[in-house]
């Protein structure tokens, strides 16, 4: 592990922590969600809209998922650099 690690996790914390990332991750899947909300669903199976905006639903989420794993090498690194 690095100072690099150190610094990126340290990075990425500052981001996820921020106002302006947290409203726009919140206004993004509030976005989402409603489209989801609106779309007619017709039988058993989803239509290529609803496919599509569940996609971009994990895709935030997976986006979200990556800068907690950067945060979280990051925090590694500096424990095995004490």
């Amino acid at each position: 592990m690095s100072q690099e690690e150190i610094i990126r996790g340290e990075e990425a914390k500052r981001i996820l922590e921020s106002k302006v990332f947290k409203d726009s991750m919140s206004k993004l899947k509030e976005s989402i969600i409603n489209e989801l909300s609106r779309s007619n669903i017709k039988g058993e199976h989803a239509t290529t809209e609803q496919s599509q905006l569940i996609m971009l639903l994990q895709v935030s989420n997976n986006f979200e998922r990556i800068i907690n794993d950067v945060i979280n090498t990051g925090k590694l690194a500096a424990k095995q650099l004490i």
